[in-house]
């Protein structure tokens, strides 16, 4: 059966036939992702994505262009807004993160040494303690905010929040050699 007749039955809902279009993509969108990526568990997580919106939106599909095309375009646009959240994560934490002996914010955020750094030290966290930092940090969740969504009382969220941030910045000094000021966070 051709992918053409594949799709066309999974657009008129036999959804059962989109584990051919997986089985005959799956690799080559995740060789996509990784070389993209660089990250083995982001390009198998973004693979997903992938799958699951063309699935989504397969319905929108026009004959015109090649399904492999409309597929790998999926993946390409996947990959670059996962790119973008987390530059936008990188440099928000950095923000916080790096200040001149002045107190000024430092301009060079992009220094690939401290996004390297600053990755190790949030691999250091517990999820939920990562969890925690990302919501507080790149979302800019309120205490109470963060109460509602973890189920979880405020002073609990507050604690947890401070130590997570002083393991941070423990794991940051370690790898960077640099002392970073303790009212920052």
């Amino acid at each position: 059966m051709k992918i053409h007749d594949v799709v066309v039955a999974v657009q008129a809902g036999d959804i059962a036939k989109f584990e051919i279009i997986i089985e005959t993509y799956q690799h080559r969108i995740f060789t996509y992702c990784f070389r993209m990526l660089g990250h083995r568990q982001e390009a198998e997580d973004i693979t997903q994505d992938v799958f699951l919106l063309a699935f989504e939106k397969i319905d929108q599909y026009k004959p015109i262009d090649s399904f492999s095309a409309w597929l790998y375009k999926t993946a390409h646009n996947t990959c670059l807004n996962h790119i973008k959240r987390k530059q936008l994560f990188h440099h928000k934490i950095m923000h916080w993160l790096r200040l001149d002996a002045d107190g000024s914010h430092e301009k060079d955020i992009d220094n690939w040494i401290l996004k390297d750094s600053l990755q190790y030290a949030l691999q250091k966290l517990p999820p939920r303690d990562r969890s925690l930092v990302v919501y507080k940090i790149l979302e800019d969740k309120s205490y109470s905010e963060l109460s509602t969504l973890l189920h979880t009382n405020e002073v609990t969220i507050r604690k947890r929040y401070e130590r997570a941030i002083k393991k941070i910045r423990r794991v940051f000094e370690e790898v960077e050699g640099k002392e970073y000021e303790k009212n920052v966070w």
